[in-house]
């Protein structure tokens, strides 16, 4: 303390403190500088960044004032897309950018931003300085800062993509254009393949037409050659029967030879015919081979003898019955041989038949005829099968024949499940051969022809003696238009001992028939005023009385199909035989017929019901198997049957053939032969085109079908 009486002391402590606290001020007034620096510094670094970004970029961006709508900034990007400098959209109204015609849209977008917030899109068009219109996709946000509004808009060049779209939009219009010509030209092409396929059905039409034309003229002109042939045939038999002398007698052979070549020639083009068509039929029938060939050499033996040449007939382990067509294969046997024997001169014609081998069911037999004839040249061998062909013009003219029978036997042996060939050396002779496949039969289906063979054999013998005992009291009328087969008809039953009534047509059949109850009808097919089978429909419904209703009705007629045999049997005749008769076929018919009803067909009476006994013996015994088997077969036969129905109702005459063929084949399996049977029927119905006929063969197979199935629970 001082003189004064003031104390420096305190005044120090206090400028002391004071110092202190503007120290410290000091400092933190230093620190916040520095962070107010480093603030600084950081907002440059960012405002740097952000200009950086900004102005490189690659979209375009424009600043727009809220307010006056005008630009306030722009990047690099956004002077290159409407190709000027920056400052010259400084300053300039957002609207210049776009065709006037997008100023509603962008206003629109404006009011959206402002009003919505958020980010808005629009796709659209911005002008370049040139003119020239960029399409760009847009977008905008708004940006506040301080009290006022700014529009940020960010736009991208999508000229690359438009152009695209456009491009694409090309393509698809050309597609749509080339995919609408080509369905016009796919649509023409269709109306020109509907018009080839209508003008192919009328030409296949045509074609049938003229067909069947054709074919309905041959079995015509067949009818009109066979109906004076059968008077020639039938008066030179009657004529060989009388007493003539050696000079009348030659005569009157070389006639019944020639006519029955004629004959014989008819039958071939008539088969020729069926080949042609399609409509050749082979039957699947139990028989004997060695009864056919012991026919066979019977057959040809004088004819043989007479040309001074050996015919041999050799067979080695064949079976004793198959199943096939034994007459086709006796057509096809008798042409063979008779060729042979036609071409040779001297030394020998042999048959020779085996056994091949058997697979499973079937039998292979192969069959060889050799002989020591004038040959083929190997040039002509290559033709030899062809309709109308022979090895050589002057064959012919020395040998006679029409070149057929070849050709048919080829058929034939095809339809055998085989092929015919030769082997020949002109001057040595020739070997024809071929191998015929065949079913083999069942036991029970054997033991069934054995017995009924055995007893046709016996009851043959006892209507033979009756009918010799009762000849002159069995009132015979023969019914025929043409007054010489009327003749020879009364000839050859005269022959045979019996003397016929005639009647020239089958209304004066009938009112024969209502008058003289006659023991036994022949009955033409083809007469004026009423045919044979609507007089054989008069006479079974009674319209000629009661008297002779069920008298045995046999045909005769120059029709010699299958189809005429069965219109006869439906008709209610009793037997079938075809002109040109013979003295034999007419005793065999009326052997036949006497053991026959009426409408029944000699060849359908061995015809047994299905037992179901029988299948099961021929599964040994196994019942359950039997059972299987059956239900099997009713389940699929039924199922083929409702496919058959719908296949008459559409004329699917193919479906029909092919459904008919695997019923038949899976009947003669299990033992159901009445179907089998119906089901060849109905083949043949297809073939023929018989909507009618086939439907009702198709109820006959669904009763017989439905037989069989009722044959279980008995079995049980």
């Amino acid at each position: 303390m001082n003189d004064s009486g003031h104390n420096y002391g305190e005044d120090w402590q206090t400028h002391r403190g004071l110092i202190e606290v503007l120290q410290a001020e000091h400092l933190r007034v230093s620190e916040r500088c520095s962070d107010v620096v480093d603030s600084l510094g950081r907002a440059d670094r960012e405002r740097a960044l952000y200009q950086g970004i900004f102005a490189e970029s690659r979209d375009a961006i424009f600043v727009v004032d809220g307010e006056t709508e005008r630009i306030v900034a722009a990047n690099r990007a956004a002077a290159e897309l409407v190709g000027c400098e920056i400052v010259d959209l400084i300053d300039r109204p957002e609207s210049d950018l776009h065709p006037e015609d997008a100023n509603e849209r962008l206003c629109r977008l404006f009011a959206a931003v402002r009003a919505q917030g958020g980010v808005q899109h629009m796709e659209g068009q911005l002008r370049r300085r040139d003119g020239a219109l960029v399409p760009v996709s847009m977008s905008a946000h708004v940006v506040r800062h301080g009290d006022q509004d700014f529009v940020v808009g960010v736009a991208r060049d999508i000229s690359a993509r438009t152009e695209i779209e456009a491009r694409m939009r090309d393509l698809n219009e050309n597609l749509e254009r080339i995919v609408d010509e080509r369905t016009r030209d796919l649509e023409r092409a269709n109306q020109e393949l509907e018009k080839t396929i209508r003008q192919a059905n009328r030409n296949a039409l045509d074609a049938r037409t003229a067909n069947e034309a054709k074919s309905n003229f041959i079995a015509n002109m067949s009818h009109e050659i066979r109906t004076p042939l059968n008077a020639v045939i039938g008066m030179t038999d009657l004529l060989l029967d009388m007493q003539l002398g050696p000079e009348e007698r030659e005569t009157a052979e070389i006639v019944a030879r020639s006519s029955r070549n004629l004959n014989e020639l008819i039958s071939d083009i008539l088969d020729f015919s069926k080949i042609e068509a399609g409509k050749i039929e082979m039957e699947q029938t139990i028989f004997r081979l060695d009864s056919l060939l012991e026919d066979l050499n019977e057959t040809f033996q004088y004819q043989a003898r007479e040309k001074e040449l050996e015919l041999d007939v050799e067979s080695d382990h064949l079976p004793d019955y198959v199943v096939g067509d034994p007459g086709r294969l006796r057509q096809v046997l008798v042409n063979l041989v008779g060729n042979a024997l036609k071409f040779t001169e001297e030394g020998e014609v042999r048959v020779e038949v085996r056994s091949v081998d058997e697979l499973g069911s079937k039998q292979r037999v192969e069959f060889r005829v050799i002989d020591t004839g004038i040959g083929i040249p190997e040039s002509k061998i290559a033709t030899l099968f062809q309709a109308f062909t022979q090895a050589d013009v002057s064959t012919s003219r020395k040998y006679g024949g029409t070149g057929l029978g070849l050709n048919i036997s080829s058929e034939l042996v095809a339809r055998m499940g085989g092929k015919l060939e030769v082997e020949s050396l002109p001057g040595q002779g020739s070997d024809f051969h071929f191998v015929a496949q065949f079913d083999t039969p069942s036991v029970h289906q054997i033991a069934e022809v054995v017995a009924q063979e055995t007893g046709f054999e016996i009851a043959a013998r006892g209507t033979a003696s009756h009918l010799r005992e009762q000849a002159e009291d069995l009132r015979i009328l023969l019914v025929e238009d043409n007054v010489v087969n009327q003749k020879v008809g009364i000839g050859m039953l005269a022959k045979l001992g019996f003397s016929p009534q005639t009647a020239n047509d089958g209304q004066e059949a009938l009112a024969l028939l209502e008058r003289i109850g006659f023991d036994l009808v022949f009955m033409d097919l083809q007469m004026p005023v009423l045919d044979g089978l609507e007089a054989t429909r008069k006479l079974r419904s009674g319209d000629a009385g009661e008297l002779n209703r069920s008298v045995p009705i046999i045909a005769m007629t120059a029709h010699a199909t299958s189809h005429d045999r069965r219109n006869c049997f439906a008709a209610g005749m009793n037997d079938y035989i075809a002109k040109p008769i013979s003295s034999d076929q007419v005793y065999a018919a009326m052997l036949r017929v006497s053991n026959t009803e009426p409408g029944e067909s000699p060849a359908s009476v061995a015809t047994e019901p299905f037992r179901f006994e029988d299948l099961i013996a021929k599964m040994d015994g196994d019942v359950a198997l039997s059972v299987e088997i059956l239900d099997v077969f009713a389940t699929d036969s039924r199922a083929r049957l409702g496919v058959l129905e719908i296949a008459l109702q559409r004329y699917d005459f193919t479906s029909v053939r092919e459904e008919a063929h695997t019923i038949k084949s899976s009947a003669l399996n299990v033992g159901a032969e009445a179907i089998s049977s119906l089901a060849t029927e109905l083949m043949q119905a297809a073939k023929d085109q018989q909507t009618e006929f086939a439907l009702s063969l198709l109820e006959d197979i669904k009763r017989e079908l439905s037989e069989v199935e009722s044959s279980i629970p008995a079995a049980h």
